[in-house]
């Protein structure tokens, strides 16, 4: 299985490339696509701008990855 420490300052890109199961979770929070103005985001920008506790946020995609 694939492994990542996910933190606030992970950016969303790399978490996509690694686990693409986890876009359902971003889309959640309001991204709707990934483009050249949030491919690079971070987690924590991400939940800033949709108004999610990040690491709630976190907790969730760690969930997620784990199945």
């Amino acid at each position: 299985m694939k492994s990542m420490e996910l933190a606030a300052d992970t950016p969303m890109v790399f978490v996509l490339e690694m686990f693409p199961q986890t876009f359902p979770a971003f889309e959640q929070i309001g991204v709707c696509c990934v483009s050249d103005e949030n491919m690079n985001a971070t987690i924590g920008q991400l939940c800033q701008w949709g108004g999610v506790d990040a690491e709630s946020f976190i907790a969730a995609l760690e969930q997620i990855i784990s199945r």
